[in-house]
């Protein structure tokens, strides 16, 4: 039996949308690339699953919203990654007088009789010497990356499942048709 899952009323046309879908983009300007991936599922309510990176916490409440308008209802998973890759993303610092402590104690230990051959590669790879600090970024241009990519991939889950211009009665005649043919196709190509 087919369950009438999602339909609306464009201009008097009956359009029959299936919730099962998916449905992914990926977007990159000024060094930072943003990936949405959506899949959808039949679901009596809307219920919206998303995982993202904590950088991109604040875009939560926009990601939603957006997804709303164009999904009704549905279990909708979002998994959205993001990478920036400019140059003034990250800072990266020494501490002087953690370098400082290091020394003395090489010294004290060179007093004692070990060889001195620290190099600069040497003390940049101990504990704490050198930290990287991720800089904060530009939310609104990461929240436009990432609007830009649901309305470049991830709005499509239902795309391919439309019937458009045609009454109830004439949607349910032909996709009993198509499916008969589909299974019709199977059936024949197991006898061959």
């Amino acid at each position: 039996m087919i369950k009438y899952i999602n339909k609306t009323n464009r201009g008097g046309l009956l359009v029959l949308n299936s919730m099962t879908g998916y449905g992914n983009a990926t977007v990159n300007f000024d060094g930072r690339e943003v990936t949405l991936e959506l899949k959808s599922v039949n679901h009596r309510f809307l219920d919206i699953n998303i995982r993202m990176p904590r950088v991109l916490m604040f875009a939560e409440e926009e990601l939603r919203k957006a997804i709303g308008k164009y999904i009704a209802r549905g279990h909708v998973e979002v998994n959205l990654t993001y990478r920036n890759t400019r140059e003034d993303s990250k800072i990266i610092s020494i501490d002087k007088a953690l370098v400082l402590q290091y020394k003395n104690a090489f010294n004290e230990l060179n007093e004692l009789g070990f060889e001195n051959n620290i190099r600069v590669s040497d003390v940049a790879r101990l504990p704490d010497v050198l930290t990287i600090t991720q800089c904060d970024d530009d939310n609104e241009a990461v929240l436009k990356l990432i609007m830009e990519a649901l309305g470049g991939g991830g709005h499509q889950t239902m795309a391919a499942a439309q019937l458009a211009g045609c009454d109830r009665e004439t949607a349910t005649t032909r996709l009993f048709a198509a499916v008969d043919e589909y299974f019709s196709a199977q059936t024949t190509e197991e006898k061959e």
